[in-house]
């Protein structure tokens, strides 16, 4: 592998390790990090995204050398930081181990669900990096073949919400476009059976719907925001208003655990 030393915080060669803190610092950019060792092994061995360099200190270059040491390019530098550089960006990074990965050109609607995946994931709104990684690595688990995330929110590949997802944004395609309304209506347009997942409305329970639908049928879930849920877009063109039934005072649940819920039955 190809090892390099790095002792001072403002060396060039780690000005992308920077100031990574900011959500939306890091959708704008053209790169993304991966932080710890199961979300690095996932970028460099079961993502076709490209690895631009790893971080780590003596612990995690140990571990790649005895884990990684031939999955790593010839041409991926490996910066090996001493300990005082563990805050680097302003944060002690998880198992000693980052990565820098070059971030996919945006996917159209169209693209993801070129594949006629199944199942696919529709997030509106969904500003929590921990519920937009957990939520991703609900629908990879549960054989989503796509997730559509509207512009507001979380990107997948924010650090906080790679590692929550344990590297599923990296497997999982999704599209982040800019148009909320026209992924829907694509969608639609697909033959996706829209299923807006809510406690507001006319609705219908998980275990009805599921029961009234073909085998095999194509549908995509849509969860909204805590707190405000599913937009006006999401409900007028939503098919059908599902919801978990759940006897006693609590009305709905966290997004993420709604989630995993939906998925299950849904598969």
């Amino acid at each position: 592998m190809r090892v390099e030393r790095v002792e001072a915080a403002d060396d060039p060669r780690l000005a992308d390790y920077r100031n990574v803190r900011d959500p939306e610092l890091v959708r704008r950019s053209a790169r993304f990090l991966a932080e710890g060792r199961l979300v690095v092994k996932t970028l460099l061995t079961e993502s076709s995204l490209t690895t631009c360099s790893v971080l780590c200190d003596d612990t995690g270059l140990a571990w790649l050398e005895d884990e990684l040491a031939d999955d790593v390019p010839d041409d991926v530098p490996i910066y090996v930081a001493g300990a005082g550089l563990r805050a680097l960006g302003g944060w002690n990074f998880h198992q000693g181990c980052l990565a820098l990965g070059e971030r996919p050109p945006e996917r159209s609607v169209a693209e993801l669900v070129s594949a006629r995946p199944r199942l696919v994931v529709g997030m509106d709104c969904v500003t929590n990096p921990d519920n937009v990684g957990a939520i991703f690595r609900t629908a990879a688990a549960f054989g989503a073949g796509g997730v559509l995330l509207s512009p507001e929110c979380a990107s997948p590949l924010y650090r906080k919400a790679l590692r929550t997802s344990m590297g599923a944004a990296l497997r999982l395609p999704f599209s982040h476009g800019p148009v909320w309304r026209e992924g829907l209506e694509s969608l639609l347009a697909a033959g996706y059976t829209v299923l807006a997942l809510t406690p507001h409305g006319a609705t219908e329970s998980l275990e009805d719907v599921v029961a009234s639908m073909p085998a095999g049928a194509p549908c995509a879930l849509l969860l909204g925001a805590e707190g405000d849920g599913l937009g006006g877009s999401s409900l007028e063109l939503a098919q059908r208003r599902v919801i978990i039934s759940m006897p006693g005072a609590i009305d709905s649940l966290n997004v993420a655990a709604a989630a995993a819920v939906a998925l299950y039955r849904l598969r």
